[in-house]
């Protein structure tokens, strides 16, 4: 996806041997012209995890598991949001017996959401997409890790726009805002 082929593309130029786990076999159009060793997993379970990171030395999580069909019949977003905190504990797990190092890769919103009297917030956001919440949660759940002892870095990102940026603007919250799209503002 939009972070995770940036991320493969950046590690390949540093030499590095990268696999890219994707849900769908679809054609994924920044690992293309990629050298990555493509691994089609769609909600993993602790043991294709474990499968997975094995022989890997950093483990890095860029995705975050949710559909752009928000109001699609198949899950409910509270199922949705079970199964992406089950995906990740079983990742932080399988990272941690592989004795890999695990990145999460977060929101540029985490953080906000994450300080002093957020419950507003938390709400205003998580209304405008279910997204946010999940990588919220998923990002306490690598923080709980971390404080665990596990090998665990969180990134939080800003933004990733220019040629890395494959989305169409509407599927893109920052792209969305910047362009007008999408009415926002933040406090100072």
């Amino acid at each position: 996806g939009h972070f995770g082929a940036a991320l493969c593309a950046g590690l390949l130029e540093r030499g590095w041997v990268v696999s890219a786990v994707t849900r769908t076999g679809g054609r994924r159009a920044g690992l293309q012209n990629l050298s990555v060793e493509r691994v089609i997993c769609n909600d993993c379970d602790t043991g294709a995890m474990r499968h997975l990171v094995r022989g890997h030395e950093l483990i890095i999580d860029a995705a975050a598991p949710y559909a752009l069909d928000l109001h699609g019949a198949r899950q409910s977003h509270s199922q949705r949001l079970a199964a992406a905190k089950d995906r990740m504990e079983s990742l932080i797990f399988a990272a941690r017996a592989s004795g890999s190092v695990a990145v999460y890769i977060g929101s540029f919103l985490t953080r906000y959401l994450m300080s002093e009297n957020n419950d507003r917030r938390l709400r205003f956001i998580s209304a405008s997409h279910p997204y946010f919440r999940m990588k919220l949660e998923l990002e306490r759940l690598a923080k709980k890790a971390a404080k665990r002892g596990d090998p665990m870095i969180i990134v939080n990102p800003t933004s990733l726009l220019g040629p890395g940026n494959l989305r169409i603007v509407e599927h893109c919250f920052v792209a969305s805002v910047l362009f007008g799209k999408m009415p926002a503002s933040f406090p100072d």
